[in-house]
């Protein structure tokens, strides 16, 4: 297998040399413009990333806008999938082929050659929205992508996501990639720990 190669605008996630150890059969590109002007022309699929876990004083959990979505992928031509994950993110556009607008996302997959591209947008969907205390337990979709190309396995959790407690204190910086326990100052005394305990996460094929 090649390496990824990959150009990130400035607000873009930044190398590392856990990204420069990335290798996969996709050859990935990323750019970053001001303007988004890919159309819904007509129906795609798309995936929504649900999450479910146990809440304990935490409400309206839901990612950052800004977040990097870390998803692996499967070729719908060839049925490979990405040895390492790769990142989504609504901040980045890259310009389509033949000027077919722009996506957050595109790559081509090296197994079915330069004429199969896989592209992936960020889109509203009426079932997103964020997690609360109500849902604890439950899947809750909170994210929707469109996608051409590929399917979506798995969605990686890490940094980028915001709640607040059942009292109203704001916690704008959580990390899902493991249990995540925090204190409420505005809490009763003998309660104050809140806490997002046992994540799991569902790939949900939908229709655009």
């Amino acid at each position: 297998s090649s390496g990824i190669n990959a150009e990130y605008g400035n607000n873009q996630h930044p190398t590392t040399n856990k990204d420069n150890q990335q290798h996969s059969i996709f050859s990935t590109h990323y750019s970053h413009t001001t303007s988004h002007t890919n159309k819904q022309l007509f129906s795609m699929p798309g995936f929504e990333v649900q999450i479910k876990a146990e809440l304990q004083g935490i409400t309206n959990l839901k990612p950052d806008d800004d977040i990097d979505w870390r998803l692996n992928l499967e070729c719908t031509q060839c049925h490979e999938p990405t040895e390492n994950p790769i990142y989504v993110s609504s901040t980045m556009e890259v310009p389509q082929n033949k000027g077919h607008g722009t996506t957050n996302f595109m790559m081509t997959c090296k197994v079915c050659g330069s004429g199969h591209n896989i592209t992936i947008d960020i889109v509203k969907s009426r079932n997103v929205r964020p997690v609360t205390i109500d849902d604890s337990g439950q899947f809750v979709s909170v994210v929707c992508f469109e996608v051409r190309g590929a399917s979506i396995t798995q969605m990686i959790p890490g940094e980028g996501w915001s709640a607040e407690s059942v009292n109203g204190t704001k916690y704008p910086s959580i990390d899902l990639s493991d249990d995540w326990i925090e204190y409420d100052e505005k809490a009763d005394a003998s309660d104050q720990s809140v806490s997002i305990l046992n994540l799991e996460k569902n790939i949900k094929p939908v229709k655009l």
